[in-house]
């Protein structure tokens, strides 16, 4: 047998490109090959004819004997030539990563087997990246709102023989829900307001707060309540933040806000002068404070007009 090659990485084909059975056409009758398991010499199959070699190692630190059989044109002793052909072992490219997060997400593979010697190889969705440590790192983004993200990530690791192995995992990257709601811009204290909830998302779960402590939630956990705000005559606006956060059904979250005005309500106040004989002119004092406008009216004495009433 002449042998081109009897080491190679698996998988690993055995033809009469690599074994050769040199030819004695004056000699020899007939050719054939047998394969044996090294270990217990059991048949692993036969060729018959120079040529007909076929046989493929398909694992990796793997054996086989190959013997070549020859027999005698002139009732000879037949003869036999034998060779050891194997494969090297291959590395192990089994990672370790968590395989789900919620949008935006970083995962964090993991080669934790020795790497020296080693060359890696990391690819995401077919795509080589540039990473090539034991522990790299990769971001991603969901747009949607209600749908999973699934991305391929692959370590192909190649030792110095050249043999190599491949390994991939899946991750799904979780979609973040969508926050958002509208109410009115102001309104008047002593008054309730209504939410309309716009947010997007899977059997989401909903938590609303305002920053004005003197603001009140029908219920701060439905999906479209109503906040009551109380009186305010502090002689100035007051603002209310109010945040929704909203939590799908992984645990996915997103929190947006709107600010509220409450319009500060005037004050009405006046003073009146001390009792007077009549006929008597009795002009009050007026002590409002942030007015725009005045409404006078007398009641209860049926003999008294008045004048500038508004």
């Amino acid at each position: 047998i002449n042998a081109n090659a009897t080491v190679d990485c698996a998988p690993f084909t055995i033809d009469n490109n690599n074994l050769v059975a040199t030819s004695y056409p004056i000699a020899n009758g007939s050719y054939s090959w047998d394969l044996l398991d090294p270990n217990n010499f059991q048949s692993l199959g036969t060729f018959n004819g120079i040529n007909a070699l076929n046989y493929t190692i398909s694992n990796p630190d793997d054996s086989i004997l190959v013997v070549l059989n020859t027999t005698s044109l002139y009732s000879c002793n037949d003869d036999a030539d034998t060779i050891l052909i194997y494969t090297l072992p291959d590395p192990d490219a089994s990672f370790t990563v968590n395989n789900t997060a919620c949008s935006p997400a970083t995962f964090n593979p993991s080669y934790n087997l020795p790497a020296t010697g080693l060359n890696l190889e990391w690819f995401v969705d077919n795509t080589l990246q540039s990473n090539s440590t034991t522990n790299p790192s990769f971001s991603f983004s969901n747009a949607s709102n209600t749908a999973d993200s699934i991305v391929n990530i692959q370590l192909v690791v190649t030792a110095g023989s050249g043999c190599s192995d491949t390994t991939n995992q899946d991750v799904t990257i979780w979609p973040k829900p969508l926050s958002d709601f509208t109410l009115v811009d102001s309104i008047c204290p002593n008054s309730t307001a209504s939410i309309t909830n716009n947010a997007i998302g899977n059997n989401l779960a909903f938590d609303w707060g305002t920053s004005l402590a003197s603001s009140v939630f029908n219920d701060s956990t439905t999906s479209n309540p109503s906040i009551s705000f109380s009186e305010n005559q502090s002689s100035a606006d007051s603002t209310a933040n109010i945040e929704l956060i909203v939590t799908d059904t992984n645990g996915c979250a997103d929190t947006s806000f709107n600010d509220i005005v409450i319009i500060n309500r005037p004050i009405a106040d006046f003073s009146l002068p001390p009792p007077q004989c009549s006929p008597a002119v009795i002009s009050p004092v007026d002590a409002s404070i942030n007015t725009t406008g005045y409404n006078w009216s007398i009641t209860g004495t049926p003999n008294a007009t008045g004048s500038n009433l508004n």
